[in-house]
């Protein structure tokens, strides 16, 4: 978490943070200051959800490209393709 710390820190450009699986999110979530997060609640997780932050980010879910995750088709193809479509809206704004 400290590397992830210091990586948002040195990205001042990003305006998306994608989470790849609840997991991710939950750690995610722990590193983020208070003021920067909409709620303390930790956002339900669901592949495509959204949530924008305090500071203008945006950060989007996707489930986990794991093999379990792709072999079983709780994740296709498409389904990761439209969260990168989603992410790209971002970027038009």
């Amino acid at each position: 978490s400290e590397y992830l710390v210091r990586e948002l820190q040195a990205l001042k450009n990003v305006k998306v943070i994608l989470v790849l699986g609840q997991i991710a999110l939950k750690g995610l979530w722990t590193i983020l200051p208070e003021e920067i997060k909409p709620s303390r609640a930790l956002p339900k997780f669901s592949h495509g959800a959204s949530v924008k932050l305090n500071d203008g980010r945006v950060v989007v879910c996707s489930y986990h490209p794991s093999q379990q995750n792709t072999f079983t088709r709780k994740l296709t193809e498409p389904m990761f393709d439209g969260v990168f479509n989603q992410i790209n809206r971002y970027f038009a704004l």
